[in-house]
């Protein structure tokens, strides 16, 4: 099966480590390195027990083309993301909250016109995922992030820290710059503090500790740190913790002195010893309050300070969307605070746009508003309301102004139609209406001199409506072609094909089609009528299956539909058997396919003849009876659906072969097994490979091209071999019998592949993996082939938006990037495509994909045996690759064996003496997203 997976970088069992952040990229073309992380700036206001902080990385990007990066964020326990930026060339570009929905189609609109702004997506609890786009080559991307922290509390006062060594383990830093500040005395492990303020700086910098710093308080049975002030109005918002020097069960808080409201308090069943208990909310006034705790009091003082975008607002707000979010109820209030304290939420994104990207869109703004008010003119000419006209007139010229002052005349893309355009629209949807009322003869003759008049107000005021001995505009041919084509068909779906009714419409289309437009344009009595027929086909088609699938079905509505559908069929109007195929289809495709794709796992494990395979393919020819579904070219849709789900199958299974074959593990047995799995699942459905190219539109890592990319890697191996170490006869030797191996398998020109890896070579430029090189499952790339001379290639996405395809001169497809909403939940999801001909036919596909936002699981051991460590790891199925991490730092890849298990052998080095340490594994899957396991030999 293709995946596209979304990236999630989550703790999944004990002594597995969270990544606090991690910058990931979705090649738009070619192959693409990850970014790594530059210069990194650090910057903390610490207040009592609690902090501002900002954290600035700068990522180097080694790409020479433009790319995208994907990155998630994690913030670190006690903390609130409050703010993000990143650099746009010069410009900073500062991240506002927007509605969710509001932001997709923004973000949407914008990427559809090949220019990307910032999306930021809250996807957990302190987490975020963000796409930023374009990284221009070779140049770096800076990100700002802003946090508002809570300390730790300890025995000896409050605690800040930051994963300084997490930061910089796998490579050292240009520069690394850390500044505090506090309103009170402490001391960091970084440095000597002056005047409460730490300035720490350093190149090429690698951390051995965390940078850590404490704020020393007097003990206490009950400490009290409060921060509190003013910001928009007359009430203020406070932040207070409260630690106990020892431990409290079931805490239970009052306040006295001070009138306070919407107040947040923790409910736990114990605080430990030392812990802090934080309180927030809202308070009225100012002066001494008594707080108490268990009946431990201490008296703080709320001050009458006012401070923007104070500390104790920001985590109030937080803490208050959270407590609000899990009802829908609150939608609006929720909204409301995360707007207004620039805090995302779950109905709410952060978007970045640049301002040139801004300006763009501030244009299209205009544009709407411009288009809305010519509309509300030209209803208001219509009507003859000379206040409504002036009003929608004044917002028009003014909104043509801003746009023509922009330097935009994009005529072309309809932001400064003239107001004769919407006075023609309005002048049509009246006469549409007349002829409406025509056929229908229902119509008052007072409300049809209404609308004769209005359609009189819209000519004196500039719409064209043609006059004596002048042939009917073209849209009124058009129009009452399609409305006479309608109420023919309707006549035939009643049995009446030869009733007065459809004679009348049937000489009507005759008689329109001889028009001087109509012969014009080519129109004749059917160009409209087939296009109808298939409408009504379509829908007919939908109710039925839908029906069908009802736990309470109407026969007789069912009855109707199917005889409405008959009469159709019988006239010929309409691929009906198609129409219901296709509905019933999308009705219970889903059904069909999880029970397929169940039964193809059967297969590949060589049980085709297991009870469990007999079962899974009864239900699936069940539920087709059940459906009804016809034969559909000597098979049926039901078939159709068993056997992409069968080339799903397939597609995974060649998957995982490239990924052996591109790790050089293709002489392991692990690749044998593969390759058999895929036989039994060819030879039970042999024709399932034919739909291969049409149901996996999705670029797969399939064994030639996982060869392909071995052949570049070799020859870049061998090029520097040749280059730095020319007398290393032996691996030289070894990377030309590699390359001459993977060209052949790959079907690759090997003097092309010399040539492409030379230039890279020449200009420094790093090494790609025969892994990093495969086309990765996670590519948000569509890529159909199909003639350039198509009219055109749309797919239809999940929640129903359309996404028009570009012609690839260079890869001769049809491609576009889509972006998987991080709100969407893991499953399976189905993309339709449509491919129109140059001749007007039409052709449907099917892309199917999945979203999988879990991490790799795995449980590391490690034996020793005097001098050598045996390391293995036991992980689930999604894990590509494992590395291990030595104390001596050595890193070594580990391979899976026979038993699917990750294993390697260590040498301990003689320097490292009988010292025990801790190993660190990185778990990857195939879709970039990683995991920690950490292994300590001490215990």
């Amino acid at each position: 099966m293709n995946k596209i997976f979304v990236l999630a970088v989550l703790p999944c069992a004990l002594g597995v480590k969270a990544v606090h952040a991690s910058a990931l990229l979705k090649p738009t073309s070619g192959v693409t390195q990850a970014l790594t992380p530059k210069s990194l700036q650090i910057e903390s206001n610490l207040r009592g027990a609690f902090a501002q902080t900002m954290v600035t990385t700068t990522y180097a990007n080694p790409n020479s083309t433009r790319i995208e990066a994907d990155f998630m964020y994690s913030a670190p326990k006690g903390s609130v993301v409050t703010g993000f930026a990143y650099w746009y060339g010069r410009e900073k570009v500062v991240a506002r909250v927007v509605e969710k929905g509001r932001a997709a189609k923004i973000y949407q609109y914008i990427t559809s016109r090949m220019r990307d702004p910032a999306l930021i997506e809250m996807v957990g609890p302190n987490k975020f995922r963000a796409r930023i786009f374009p990284i221009e080559a070779n140049a770096d991307l800076k990100i700002e992030v802003r946090l508002a922290q809570t300390l730790g509390a300890t025995k000896e006062g409050q605690s800040w820290s930051w994963p300084l060594r997490e930061e910089t383990r796998d490579n050292a830093l240009q520069n690394v710059s850390v500044h505090l500040k506090s309103d009170r005395a402490f001391r960091s492990n970084l440095g000597s503090v002056e005047n409460n303020e730490l300035k720490f700086e350093k190149t090429n910098f690698r951390a051995t500790d965390d940078a850590d710093a404490l704020v020393p308080q007097n003990a206490a049975p009950l400490r009290a740190s409060l921060i509190a002030a003013r910001d928009g109005g007359s009430d203020g918002f406070f932040s207070l913790a409260l630690a106990s020097n020892s431990p409290v069960a079931l805490p239970r808080f009052t306040i006295s002195g001070i009138s306070t409201y919407n107040v947040l308090i923790p409910t736990m069943r114990r605080l430990d010893a030392n812990g802090n208990f934080v309180v927030m909310g809202r308070y009225k006034g100012s002066g001494t309050a008594l707080v108490s705790l268990n009946g431990r009091s201490v008296q703080v003082n709320f001050p009458d300070a006012r401070e923007t975008n104070n500390l104790p607002s920001l985590l109030w707000a937080a803490g208050r969307i959270e407590s609000l979010s899990s009802r829908a109820t609150n939608m609006v209030q929720v909204m409301a605070l995360s707007k207004r304290f620039g805090v995302p939420s779950r109905w709410t994104s952060w978007l970045a746009i640049p301002d040139e990207e801004r300006k763009n869109f501030r244009r299209q703004m205009w544009a709407s508003d411009r288009a809305s008010a010519a509309k509300a003119y030209a209803q208001a000419i219509s009507r003859g309301d000379g206040g409504a006209r002036r009003a929608q007139k004044a917002i028009f010229d003014d909104l043509t102004k801003k746009i023509q002052a922009d330097g935009s005349n994009y005529a072309e893309n309809e932001e400064l139609q003239p107001l004769s355009s919407y006075l023609n629209d309005e002048l049509r949807s009246l006469r549409r209406a007349m002829i409406e009322a025509k056929y229908d003869g229902k119509v008052s003759k007072s409300q049809s001199a209404q609308w004769a008049k209005w359609a009189t107000n819209l000519r004196r005021a500039g719409a064209s409506g043609g006059g004596k001995g002048v042939d009917l505009p073209v849209y009124v041919i058009e129009d009452e072609l399609r409305i006479a084509s309608r109420l023919y068909l309707q006549e035939i779906e009643a049995g009446h094909q030869k009733g007065r009714g459809a004679q009348k419409y049937q000489a009507r289309l005759k008689q329109l089609a001889q028009t001087k437009t109509a012969r014009e344009y080519g129109w004749n009595e059917s160009t409209f009528l087939y296009e109808q027929a298939q409408m009504r086909a379509n829908a007919l088609a939908m109710d039925i299956a839908t029906n069908r699938a009802s736990d309470h079905p109407d026969i007789v509505r069912q009855k109707q539909a199917e005889q409405r559908l008959a009469q159709l069929v019988s006239a010929n109007m309409g691929n009906a058997n198609s129409a219901l195929n296709n509905a019933l289809e999308q009705v219970w495709g889903g059904k069909i396919r999880v029970v397929a794709e169940q039964w193809a796992g059967e297969i590949a494990a060589g049980r085709s003849d297991s009870p469990a395979a007999a079962e899974y393919e009864r239900q699936v020819r069940a539920l087709q009876t059940r459906a009804g579904m016809q034969p559909l070219n000597g098979s049926t849709s039901a078939d159709e659906i068993v056997l992409s789900a069968a080339s799903n199958k397939m597609a995974e299974i060649r998957a995982k072969i490239g990924i052996e074959v591109a790790d050089k593990r293709e002489n392991e047995p692990q690749i044998g097994t593969l390759r058999t799995e895929l036989e039994q699942v060819q030879q039970k459905f042999p024709s399932a490979d034919s739909q291969r190219w049409e149901d996996s539109t999705l670029g797969s890592t399939s064994e030639e091209f996982a060869w392909e990319g071995r052949a570049h890697e070799a020859a870049y191996r061998l090029l520097e071999a040749q280059k730095k170490t020319p007398t290393a006869t032996t691996q030289i030797d070894a990377l030309q019998r590699d390359l001459d191996q993977s060209v052949q398998k790959g079907k690759k020109d090997k003097a092309e592949v010399l040539d492409w890896e030379k230039s890279r070579v020449d200009n420094n430029e790093p090494l790609v993996t025969a892994s990093d090189y495969r086309l990765r499952s996670g590519d948000p790339l569509i890529s159909v082939m199909a003639p350039a001379s198509c009219r055109e290639v749309v797919a239809l996405m999940p929640d129903g938006t359309l996404l028009p395809l570009r012609f690839n001169a260079i890869n001769k497809s049809w491609e576009a990037r889509f972006d998987v909403p991080t709100f969407a939940p893991d499953g399976d999801y189905r993309v339709k495509i449509l491919i129109v001909a140059p001749d007007g036919a039409r052709r449907q596909l099917t892309m199917n994909f999945a979203v999988d936002s879990h991490a790799p699981r795995g449980i590391g051991s490690v034996n020793t045996e005097g001098k050598i460590w045996h390391l293995s790891l036991e992980s689930d199925e999604h894990t590509d690759r494992v590395s291990a991490f030595l104390p001596w730092n050595e890193r070594i890849e580990l391979r899976r064996n026979e038993n699917a298990v990750f294993v390697a052998d260590a040498t301990v080095p003689a320097a490292f003496g009988d010292a025990k340490a801790q190993v660190r594994f990185l778990l990857t899957d195939g879709a970039h997203n990683k995991t920690e396991v950490m292994v300590d030999l001490n215990h």
